[in-house]
């Protein structure tokens, strides 16, 4: 994560974005941006779309900063592409995997924790009912 903050905070130098800006563009205050972008705020997925779409890039773009993801088909497709660049689009190609398995194990863990918040909201549903009836 502390590499994705960083990118970010690369990308928005070098585009000449303040935080401020960029605060704007998202919709929120200048500090609770700030927060985000130094890791004392989490975060979250839907925020770094945003921060992708101000910075008119890819999310992938912004994780595997200052690489570039390139589609294979692109690779295979291009007679000029080096054996370099190639190499760049396989790891690139990793780094989108991963990727890709980290947003499914934090999905997973999305509908685990609204599965405990239920349990919990019955739980203490169930509380209060016995202390009605008792009149604790």
């Amino acid at each position: 994560m502390k590499n994705i903050l960083k990118n970010i905070k690369e990308i928005r130098t070098k585009l000449s974005y303040s935080q401020e800006y960029t605060a704007s563009q998202l919709g929120i205050e200048q500090v609770s941006y700030g927060l985000i972008e130094n890791g004392k705020r989490k975060l979250r997925y839907e925020t770094l779309e945003q921060i992708a779409l101000i910075f008119r890039m890819n999310v992938i773009d912004i994780i595997t900063y200052p690489d570039i993801y390139v589609r294979n088909e692109s690779v295979i497709d291009s007679d000029f592409v080096s054996k370099s660049d190639a190499k760049i689009s396989e790891k690139n190609v990793d780094y989108k995997d991963k990727y890709v398995e980290i947003l499914e194990e934090n999905r997973e863990l999305r509908i685990e924790l609204d599965r405990h918040k239920k349990i919990h909201a019955q739980t203490a549903t169930d509380a209060m009912d016995v202390s009605l009836k008792t009149g604790s």
